[in-house]
């Protein structure tokens, strides 16, 4: 008896909290209908918002795509959009790579227009390269491969100066991030600073107009040819490498 007795208590209390519950939500259905409503608002937005941050980092390396190896557009408007892009861009591996191809293009720029950019234009180019390099080991140094391709840059560009110490040190640079993964780059290092160490005292390229051929044969061959002056020229030496613009 006393079990059933229990049992009719328990039934009792749990109808009454059926009751309960059935008066509460009739009170509040308004209420609790515009939470409902709220809750799935919120997740909407906060879907939408990831989507629309995923198509904008896909849009910014298809931009960064697009300036860097798209070689079929103007070199000085890639240039500008790498730059832009390494300002503006909310990813750090999309601004550090930026960087990296801004100042390897600039130094293409100059190597492909010795002949026909002027000394001003020329340093400034330069200058362009040396900042977006320097820009990546001091904001991104921890990209190992960007890191990697900066002292490269930096080592080429001391080259075209005729700072050969300097290029020696950032080929060396480069080659101690081998044991953190960037084993190409370190084996392109060490190969730089081997034939920088195999050849004669370089000049600087500020020098280097003195060994312009004719025009006619400046306009007939291509840049990068151009930029290895001809073996009859007797005030630069021959093969001497280390004192052309790196390609």
């Amino acid at each position: 008896m006393k079990s059933e007795r229990r049992h009719e208590l328990k039934e009792s209390e749990l109808a009454k909290e059926l009751v309960k519950t059935g008066t509460y939500i009739k009170n509040h259905a308004g209420t609790l209908a515009l939470s409902v409503v709220a809750a799935v608002a919120v997740l909407y937005l906060i879907v939408t918002l990831i989507g629309r941050a995923d198509r904008a980092r896909q849009i910014e390396w298809q931009h960064l795509y697009e300036a860097a190896w798209h070689e079929h557009q103007v070199p000085t408007d890639r240039l500008a959009a790498l730059q832009e892009l390494s300002e503006q861009s909310s990813q750090d591996a999309v601004a550090a790579w930026a960087n990296v191809r801004a100042g390897e293009l600039a130094l293409q720029i100059v190597a492909d227009g010795w002949y026909t950019l002027s000394e001003i234009e020329r340093n400034a180019r330069l200058q362009e390269a040396r900042t977006a390099f320097e820009t990546v080991l001091a904001e991104h140094g921890d990209n190992v491969q960007a890191a990697g391709k900066a002292h490269l840059g930096l080592g080429r560009l001391a080259e075209y100066q005729g700072n050969d110490d300097e290029a020696a040190a950032r080929y060396a640079a480069a080659a101690d991030l081998e044991p953190r993964g960037a084993r190409l780059i370190a084996a392109e290092a060490l190969e730089r600073r081997a034939r920088l160490a195999a050849l004669p005292d370089s000049v600087p390229l500020a020098t280097r107009p003195a060994t312009q051929p004719a025009e006619d044969e400046a306009a007939t061959q291509p840049a990068g040819e151009a930029a290895t002056a001809p073996s009859e020229a007797s005030t630069a030496p021959a093969e001497d490498e280390a004192t052309q613009p790196a390609p």
